[in-house]
């Protein structure tokens, strides 16, 4: 579980992001990282000085990376509508230190647009890789499994389809990451989460899952709709084992919008 251990247990402060870039401008670095025609997500961004952002980019090659996107807010600016969230890119990218300059992109296309219903969902699958993964740590198979999410949710048709979208994402970041629970027989009885790992328990524990719950969990299988809720909960308990303090907002502003009756 390496990766996920070593992980700084969630999205670096914007301060912290931006303090860093200011302070290496006149710092020489060696062996800058340069990329060309990259494929990329934007999964957050923040604003610096007056007319450029800090962008926390997705790439297959690198990894989670920080980008600065000089002039990115001006009106006439070659980045206008591009450095938004779920648009698939193709970047290039140059420099070193922490923060990289982006110096070019440009849409790829190829991609349906969440829609209402499934931008939460969106915004789910950029928390969790933000929580989750460390910067320029290159794990395709992360890369990989985001992209297939958001296309399949751009395609649902319902919330359970994206339910279930979202479960196999979960399961998905995890085993890319070094989650390697694998119980090829899974024996009758009750189950909870010790530690972000599934172990059999007793009626007396606070969080209970029946066995045909981890089965369906580590067999990446969300068919059955009977077990899909208490499936979401016993991931819940996982990821929140390795997202660290705080868990995952996003949760928290649905929640929020429920109690609102939004």
């Amino acid at each position: 579980m390496t990766d996920l251990e070593n992980s700084s247990g969630g999205e670096d402060s914007a301060a912290r992001v931006l303090s860093e870039f200011s302070a290496q401008q006149a710092v020489p670095r060696e062996k800058p990282v340069r990329l060309r025609s990259e494929p990329a997500f934007v999964l957050t961004t923040w604003p610096w000085k007056e007319s450029s952002l800090i962008a926390d980019i997705l790439t297959r090659k690198c990894g989670r990376m920080a980008v600065v996107v000089r002039g990115a807010k001006r009106p006439g600016s070659v980045f206008r509508g591009l450095i938004d969230p779920f648009s698939p890119l193709l970047v290039n990218v140059s420099g070193a230190g922490e923060v990289k300059k982006l110096m070019t992109a440009r849409w790829m296309g190829g991609m349906r647009p969440l829609g209402s219903a499934g931008l939460i969902c969106g915004f789910y699958l950029n928390e969790l890789v933000l929580r989750l993964t460390v910067r320029e740590d290159p794990i395709p198979a992360v890369f990989d499994a985001y992209t297939d999410a958001l296309g399949a949710i751009g395609a649902a048709a319902d919330n359970e389809s994206r339910t279930r979208i979202l479960r196999c994402f979960e399961v998905d970041i995890l085993r890319a990451l070094g989650w390697g629970q694998s119980l090829e027989e899974i024996p009758e009885g009750i189950w909870t989460v010790c530690e972000g790992e599934f172990v059999q328990t007793s009626q007396s524990a606070r969080h209970r899952f029946p066995a045909e719950v981890v089965r369906a969990v580590l067999g990446r299988d969300f068919s059955d709709g009977r077990i899909l809720l208490a499936c979401r909960d016993a991931l819940r308990l996982v990821i929140d084992h390795y997202a660290g303090e705080g868990g995952i907002q996003t949760r928290r502003t649905v929640q929020h919008w429920h109690s609102l009756g939004l």
